[in-house]
């Protein structure tokens, strides 16, 4: 998702953006780039023991791949390509 809003707004917002925990009530956490969220999420899942960095570093290039496919194709002005 950060990816998309990347290619949508670029990395930097203009505003720092907040984000809640519906499972763990009063957690947030605040960014000022999207890429500092995916950074941070890579980080919580070593650190815990859920993954190894290299696997998440490898699904966040996925991401990347797919929010690029999806915004350079599934996004296409449909206008233009009515019959």
């Amino acid at each position: 998702m950060a990816t998309m809003l990347i290619l949508v707004f670029g990395d930097d917002p203009g505003v720092p953006f907040t984000v809640t925990s519906p499972t763990n009530p009063g957690f947030t956490r605040t960014w000022s780039r999207f890429s500092a969220g995916i950074d941070e999420v890579i980080d919580a899942r070593v650190w815990t023991g859920f993954h190894f960095r290299s696997s998440d570093v490898t699904g966040a290039k996925m991401g990347r791949q797919v929010a690029r496919f999806v915004f350079e194709h599934a996004l296409r002005d449909t206008k233009s390509h009515k019959s």
